[in-house]
């Protein structure tokens, strides 16, 4: 189900709503490979309605690089017969492809998500298919958690999270090496901000056994008194680990929380003259960025405004697109773990902005979204839709830049039709970028030096 924000060109800097890209007149990285996997050539829909085109199984689907460099993806099915597809060695000219199936859903369901996950010893992956079913259905929201041995390929182990009470998993993560954290609302918890119940609980690896949880009704301490739980995730706050099993990383810095806020703090004064006080601004960037990992299991770059969320790599190095100096161009900024700011370079190429682009009245956003210091690439996702965020796509690209001194060095054109995920890896000593679109193929792109 998509889930746009919606926030229209007149909250947006007034700049971003005039930059289109209606057509580059720089030379788009082309693939060097596609790898079609084995999956069905149709895997139906969920939907008893043929116009809910985001309930077709096609457009929900997940991939994970594991450590060894293979890729995994996760596809669901209608028939209840979902596929894992790894492919090792997709860079040379015979990639290797090998499937498993996956106890998955079939039938009519209201949403349904999918995720893959692997442990960082590249041992386990973790398979989650959650569901949701209509009001006027009796059946709860059911996630099935599938634990699956890479080095023998073969399935270890699955539950289903309402039979042990979990309700509706909002977020899941793999943390602390071998357990997976979970947060959920319980059956009956339907309640209001200060009523709602959340449900903090981990389940071990590879066996799925219940390890230690807690269950608040305080939204201002919701995940209070879950000190067992940060033993074995190795969080070390009830913030760090709310942020730890929403977004995957640590708590962004507070200084960069800050600045996150900026672009809204001149489009309300634009339009009211308001001005905020640092802790409202602090709450507002909160919100602002929960807002884009709330829907966790579906295609992430639903919500996309002007100004997105940073991302933090496994360096620990904080990267984030902002208002520059320069009208209507990004600075892309990156930071240290405490919010330092280490360097800054306006991204006048490639992205929101670069006059060789084109201008038309269209909402223009970008956001990073991979990251690898190992090869020195960083990937940025771009999007620009008609008049404002709610609006027709338009069109969507990946820029690349360098990581050391942040320097756009290229773009790849994206399809129209679909969804399309995306990230940097590596095979044979070179970084690439692969894309994967519904779930069915892969393409490969070399990534320039410079």
């Amino acid at each position: 189900m998509v889930r746009m924000k919606a926030l229209a060109c007149s909250l947006v800097i007034g700049a971003m709503c005039g930059f289109a890209l209606p057509g580059y007149t720089q030379a788009a990285t082309q693939p060097l490979r596609e790898v079609h996997l084995p999956v069905p050539a149709s895997r139906g829909g969920f939907s008893l309605l043929p116009v809910l085109d985001d309930m077709r199984a096609k457009d929900h689907f997940a991939m994970r690089v594991a450590p060894d460099q293979s890729i995994l993806v996760f596809d669901s099915d209608a028939s209840g017969e979902w596929p894992l597809v790894r492919v090792r060695k997709w860079w040379t000219d015979k990639p290797a492809s090998e499937v498993l199936s996956i106890p998955g859903w079939s039938g009519h369901l209201d949403y349904v998500y999918v995720d893959i996950q692997v442990t960082p010893d590249g041992r386990f992956a973790v398979a989650f298919a959650g569901a949701f079913w209509g009001s006027k259905s009796k059946r709860q929201p059911d996630t099935i958690i599938t634990v699956v041995d890479l080095e023998q390929w073969q399935v270890v182990k699955g539950v289903h999270t309402a039979a042990d009470g979990g309700g509706a998993v909002r977020d899941a993560r793999v943390v602390g090496g071998s357990w997976i954290a979970l947060d959920a609302r319980p059956e009956g918890s339907e309640g209001g901000p200060a009523t709602a119940r959340y449900r903090i609980w981990t389940l071990s690896i590879p066996d799925l056994r219940s390890g230690p949880e807690c269950d608040q009704t305080s939204y201002a301490s919701v995940l209070a008194g879950c000190k067992e739980v940060f033993k074995v995730t190795g969080a070390s706050s009830d913030e760090a680990l709310d942020v730890l099993i929403q977004r995957g990383s640590d708590v962004e810095p507070r200084v960069m929380r800050l600045r996150d806020e900026e672009w809204l703090e001149g489009a309300l004064e634009r339009e009211s003259h308001a001005t905020r006080g640092e802790e409202q601004r602090l709450q507002d960037a909160d919100r602002h960025g929960a807002e884009f990992f709330r829907w966790w299991g579906e295609y992430p770059y639903f919500d996309q405004v002007w100004q997105n969320p940073p991302f933090e790599s496994s360096a620990r190095l904080w990267y984030g697109l902002y208002p520059s100096q320069e009208r209507g161009v990004y600075e892309l900024a990156r930071y240290d773990v405490g919010g330092q700011e280490q360097r800054a370079k306006v991204a006048s190429h490639f992205a929101c902005g670069d006059p060789a682009i084109g201008k038309s009245n269209a909402a223009c956003g970008c956001r990073v979204i991979d990251v690898s210091e190992e090869a020195q690439k960083l990937l940025n996702y771009c999007r620009k839709q008609n008049g404002d965020y709610l609006g027709m796509v338009q069109m969507e690209w990946l820029s690349v830049f360098r990581s050391d001194d942040l320097t756009g060095i290229g773009f790849i054109n994206l399809p129209k039709r679909g969804y399309t995920l995306q990230v940097i890896a590596s095979g044979d000593g070179r970084a690439y970028v692969v894309t994967l679109g519904s779930g069915e193929l892969l393409r490969v792109y070399p990534i320039p030096d410079k």
